[in-house]
């Protein structure tokens, strides 16, 4: 019984952590706002800087005395509602999660 709850938790953590991704906002004095995730970061008294990696894989280096704010946000990422014309049957998230379910079940 503890096997089967393992795995039912198991599969809905995995879940979980596809649908969610962390963004990390960084605000400058002058109103620019960049939100990307932070690659590197040195930040010291009087000298300091962060690198942020913004969509499209641009990496802007922003020194301490120009950032106003570093905030991070969780993004909820949702599948299209559009309709995609499939050909022929693929194999899905759901069907590899079953297979390695019964694998775990059957296993001696």
């Amino acid at each position: 019984m503890k096997k089967y709850f393992f795995i039912v938790i198991l599969q809905c953590a995995f879940v979980f952590g596809l649908s969610t991704e962390r963004v990390d906002i960084i605000k400058q004095s002058d109103g620019t706002v960049y939100k990307g995730k932070i690659i590197e970061q040195n930040i010291k008294d009087r000298e300091g800087w962060v690198k942020i990696e913004i969509a499209g894989g641009s990496v802007i280096h922003i020194t301490k005395d120009k950032i106003e704010s570093i905030e991070s946000e969780e993004i909820i990422i949702e599948e299209s509602k559009i309709e995609k014309r499939k050909i022929g049957w693929q194999p899905g998230f759901w069907f590899y999660m079953t297979i390695i379910a019964l694998a775990a079940i059957l296993s001696p």
